[in-house]
């Protein structure tokens, strides 16, 4: 009868393993720090077109510390760990914390009828970084703008012959 047995002198493996990758969810817009929630790229970027998406981050970037605020707020309201008193009553602090970084306009916004709740404050600062990159914003994504996730897809599939019908029949359109 043969005997089964483990000969760890064939375990050994030389090769040098690969450096592990950190995997991150930002959004893959011009280094964007925000989460790239749609097909890997944030809501601001997925609604404008993609020569425009410079000027969006641009304006993302200036507006870091409203966005920190914001992720902030979404980590205390989130988790369960959070201090109960903070997510009651954290836009008082936060208030304090972003004054120094709004515009005459948007303190206006923000003060001319204060916030009672962290949910209400955190979504008034989500409507000044949206007005924000609204404006910046030439147009909005269209079929044409190739380069854009949204239409990326269609536009590989095109390319491949015998991949432009499935592609078609899986969008439910017809031939």
């Amino acid at each position: 009868m043969a005997k089964r047995g483990f000969d760890a002198s064939q375990d050994h493996d030389d090769a040098v393993p690969e450096p592990s990758r950190k995997t991150t969810y930002f959004c893959s817009a011009q280094q964007c720090r925000l989460p790239g929630t749609i097909r890997g790229v944030c809501n601001h970027h997925w609604v404008g077109a993609t020569y425009d998406w410079p000027r969006i981050t641009q304006v993302l970037n200036d507006m870091a510390p409203l966005i920190a605020e914001i992720n902030r707020a979404r980590a205390t309201l989130c988790s369960e760990a959070s201090n109960q008193r903070e997510a009651v009553s954290g836009h008082v602090q936060g208030q304090a914390r972003i004054e120094q970084y709004l515009s005459a306009d948007q303190l206006a916004y923000m003060t001319v009828k204060p916030a009672k709740t962290y949910e209400t404050w955190v979504y008034r600062l989500e409507v000044l970084v949206t007005a924000a990159v609204q404006m910046v914003m030439k147009t909005r994504r269209t079929p044409a703008d190739v380069n854009h996730p949204a239409y990326r897809d269609r536009v590989r599939a095109a390319q491949i012959p015998g991949q432009a019908a499935d592609f078609i029949n899986e969008g439910g359109l017809s031939v």
